[in-house]
């Protein structure tokens, strides 16, 4: 499912893991960090059958303000930051391009 995000975020991006399209590694690990407009989006993958709002606590953690989890059919929302299912994201990134 990662993959499948990547090669939709690369078409977003415009550029091979350059300059809009990368991620995060360190203890901790963010998917994707997506550059877009002058702003950082991270993005995480989380294709699994749960998702709290716990799962949104490694990205505060590491500084960021907002953040999108993409999940197999959750939707949440906890102040800036928010789930949602992987089908929909993509077909929001279909609409855009």
């Amino acid at each position: 499912m990662e993959q499948l995000v990547a090669t939709h975020l690369w078409r977003l991006s415009g550029d091979y893991f350059g300059e809009g399209l990368g991620f995060f590694s360190n203890k901790k690990e963010i998917d994707f960090l997506l550059l877009l407009n002058n702003d950082i989006y991270p993005i995480e993958v989380k294709f699994q059958q749960s998702v709290s709002e716990h799962d949104f606590t490694p990205i505060e953690k590491l500084g960021f303000n907002k953040g999108i989890i993409l999940t197999k059919d959750t939707f949440l929302k906890k102040d800036n930051f928010f789930a949602v299912p992987v089908c929909i994201f993509l077909s929001l990134l279909s609409v855009s391009e």
